[in-house]
């Protein structure tokens, strides 16, 4: 289950930054966000134990959707500097 979600963040966010899936992961258990048993078949998170931790309302957040904005607001922007430039 970990890894089907997590191989959807870079098809929608990762592209930008240059990870795959694996990387993350790697990221994610380094920074010890998530740990691992040592088979490396079973992960949980592990953020309770870091001396931080995020907002709880982040979880609420439809990031995709933000993106998506994100992009408009970006391309408007530039169909006005076109127009503007009478290009």
């Amino acid at each position: 289950m970990l890894n089907t979600k997590l191989e959807e963040w870079p098809k929608l966010f990762g592209n930008n930054f240059g990870l795959d899936y694996v990387t993350l992961r790697r990221y994610l258990i380094d920074a010890r966000y998530l740990t691992r048993d040592t088979a490396g078949e079973y992960y949980e998170l592990g953020a309770a134990s870091l001396p931080y931790t995020f907002d709880q309302s982040l979880r609420e957040l439809d990031l995709e959707e933000l993106v998506r904005e994100e992009k408009g607001a970006r391309e408007l922007k530039k169909q006005q500097y076109l127009k503007k430039a009478g290009k």
